[in-house]
Protein backbone atom coordinates (compact mmCIF):
# COMPACT_ATOMS: atom_id res chain seq x y z
CA UNK A 1 0.00 0.00 0.00
CA UNK A 2 1.26 3.50 -0.80
CA UNK A 3 1.88 6.56 1.61
CA UNK A 4 -0.25 9.04 1.63
CA UNK A 5 2.21 12.24 1.86
CA UNK A 6 1.74 14.43 4.63
CA UNK A 7 -1.25 17.50 4.28
CA UNK A 8 0.72 20.44 4.28
CA UNK A 9 -0.42 22.62 7.49
CA UNK A 10 -2.00 25.76 8.15
CA UNK A 11 -0.07 28.31 9.67
CA UNK A 12 -1.98 31.45 8.77
CA UNK A 13 -1.65 32.17 13.05
CA UNK A 14 1.42 33.76 11.73
CA UNK A 15 -0.09 35.88 8.68
CA UNK A 16 -1.76 37.50 12.53
CA UNK A 17 1.88 38.80 13.59
CA UNK A 18 0.23 39.06 17.00
CA UNK A 19 2.35 37.92 19.85
CA UNK A 20 1.67 34.20 20.69
CA UNK A 21 2.58 30.86 22.43
CA UNK A 22 2.48 27.23 21.44
CA UNK A 23 1.27 24.95 23.91
CA UNK A 24 1.45 21.12 23.09
CA UNK A 25 -0.61 18.68 25.25
CA UNK A 26 0.39 15.09 24.20
CA UNK A 27 0.12 13.33 27.58
CA UNK A 28 -3.27 11.82 25.56
CA UNK A 29 -2.20 11.02 22.43
CA UNK A 30 -2.95 7.79 20.35
CA UNK A 31 -0.13 8.04 18.26
CA UNK A 32 3.35 8.96 17.92
CA UNK A 33 4.64 11.17 14.97
CA UNK A 34 6.70 9.21 12.83
CA UNK A 35 10.44 11.00 12.00
CA UNK A 36 9.15 11.90 9.06
CA UNK A 37 6.86 14.21 10.23
CA UNK A 38 9.11 15.65 13.37
CA UNK A 39 11.56 16.42 10.64
CA UNK A 40 9.15 18.07 8.67
CA UNK A 41 7.85 20.64 11.43
CA UNK A 42 12.13 20.93 12.26
CA UNK A 43 12.68 22.06 8.14
CA UNK A 44 9.16 24.27 8.61
CA UNK A 45 10.60 26.04 11.45
CA UNK A 46 13.60 26.73 9.57
CA UNK A 47 12.47 28.03 6.51
CA UNK A 48 13.32 31.28 6.12
CA UNK A 49 10.28 33.34 6.11
CA UNK A 50 8.91 31.09 8.87
CA UNK A 51 11.96 31.64 11.04
CA UNK A 52 11.92 35.01 11.12
CA UNK A 53 7.74 35.54 11.82
CA UNK A 54 8.48 33.05 14.97
CA UNK A 55 11.32 34.98 16.48
CA UNK A 56 9.48 38.21 16.23
CA UNK A 57 6.12 36.72 17.77
CA UNK A 58 6.58 33.64 19.30
CA UNK A 59 7.32 34.14 23.05
CA UNK A 60 7.50 30.49 24.57
CA UNK A 61 6.43 27.21 23.55
CA UNK A 62 5.30 24.73 26.08
CA UNK A 63 4.74 20.95 25.97
CA UNK A 64 3.05 18.66 28.45
CA UNK A 65 3.79 14.83 28.03
CA UNK A 66 4.33 11.64 29.73
CA UNK A 67 7.81 10.89 30.68
CA UNK A 68 9.31 8.21 28.31
CA UNK A 69 11.14 7.89 25.10
CA UNK A 70 8.99 10.06 23.12
CA UNK A 71 9.70 12.78 26.23
CA UNK A 72 13.52 12.11 26.00
CA UNK A 73 13.43 11.98 22.15
CA UNK A 74 11.45 15.95 21.69
CA UNK A 75 13.93 17.13 24.29
CA UNK A 76 16.61 16.05 22.10
CA UNK A 77 15.08 18.09 19.38
CA UNK A 78 14.33 20.75 21.05
CA UNK A 79 18.33 20.54 22.00
CA UNK A 80 19.31 20.09 18.22
CA UNK A 81 17.20 23.09 17.11
CA UNK A 82 17.78 25.63 19.89
CA UNK A 83 14.94 27.93 19.34
CA UNK A 84 15.36 31.15 20.94
CA UNK A 85 12.55 30.92 22.46
CA UNK A 86 12.34 29.55 25.93
CA UNK A 87 10.93 26.08 26.07
CA UNK A 88 9.57 23.71 28.82
CA UNK A 89 8.45 20.38 28.86
CA UNK A 90 6.80 18.86 32.05
CA UNK A 91 3.92 16.96 32.90
CA UNK A 92 1.23 18.54 33.87
CA UNK A 93 -0.72 21.93 33.49
CA UNK A 94 -0.31 23.89 36.28
CA UNK A 95 3.94 23.59 35.59
CA UNK A 96 3.53 24.64 31.87
CA UNK A 97 0.78 27.88 32.98
CA UNK A 98 3.68 29.21 35.63
CA UNK A 99 6.51 28.76 32.82
CA UNK A 100 3.95 30.68 30.45
CA UNK A 101 3.11 33.71 32.47
CA UNK A 102 6.25 33.84 33.45
CA UNK A 103 7.46 34.20 30.23
CA UNK A 104 4.74 36.13 28.29
CA UNK A 105 6.02 39.45 27.21
CA UNK A 106 2.34 40.98 26.54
Amino acid sequence: MAQRPCPQPNWAFLDRRKPLIIHYDVRNAGMVLSWHQLWQGVNWARERTNAQLMDKHLQCISMIMRPGAVRAAISTIVNIMAPPQPTHIGGDEEGALRFAKAQCRH
